[in-house]
C-alpha cells in the first residue's frame, strides 16, 4: 500500500481542508490544486492512450472530482478566491520541498513514488488509499 503521506495530491487536500477551516490565516491552495489538475488529466490522456479498462479510468476521474475538482470549485465559488500568483507560487513550492524532504527522510523522492502510483493505477492493484476505497465500494456494489 502507497500510504496518503507520501502522495503530494493528499497533502494537498489537507492543505484544502485546513484552507476551509481557517480561510483567513492560510493562503489558498487554488494554485497547487490546478496543477495537480493538470498533472492529472495528463495522466488520464496517458491512460486512455494506452487503453486501460474503462473502470480504472472511471476511478481516476472520480479522484480528479474528487480531492481536486470539487476543492477548486470551493474555493473559487465560496470563498471568491482566484489565485494570486506570486503568493500562492511561492506557498506551493514551499508546500512541495516540505514534502519532498519528508520523502527524503522516508528514503523516498518524489519520482519513485510517483512511478508507484502510476503503476498500482495501471496494474489496478488499489494501492493508494482512495482508489481502494473506491475498489471496495466498486465490488460491494456488484455483488
Amino acid at each position: 500500500m502507497i500510504g496518503a503521506d507520501v502522495i503530494f495530491s493528499y497533502w494537498i487536500f489537507v492543505w484544502f481542508l485546513l484552507y476551509i477551516l481557517f480561510p483567513q490565516s492560510i493562503p489558498s491552495p487554488l494554485l497547487a490544486l490546478g496543477i495537480a489538475l493538470i498533472i492529472n488529466i495528463s495522466e488520464l490522456i496517458y491512460f486512455i492512450k494506452i487503453n486501460l479498462r474503462f473502470i480504472i479510468i472511471i476511478k481516476h476521474v472520480l479522484m480528479m472530482l474528487m480531492i481536486k475538482i470539487t476543492p477548486m470549485a470551493i474555493i473559487y465559488y465560496y470563498y471568491n478566491k482566484q489565485i494570486r500568483w506570486c503568493d500562492d507560487l511561492i506557498t506551493t513550492t514551499f508546500i512541495f520541498i516540505l514534502y519532498n524532504i519528508y520523502l527524503f527522510m522516508k528514503g523516498t523522492d518524489f519520482i519513485q513514488i510517483n512511478k508507484k502510483i502510476i503503476h498500482s493505477i495501471e496494474s489496478d492493484d488499489n494501492q493508494t488509499p482512495l482508489f481502494k476505497v473506491f475498489d471496495l465500494v466498486y465490488k460491494s456494489i456488484k455483488s
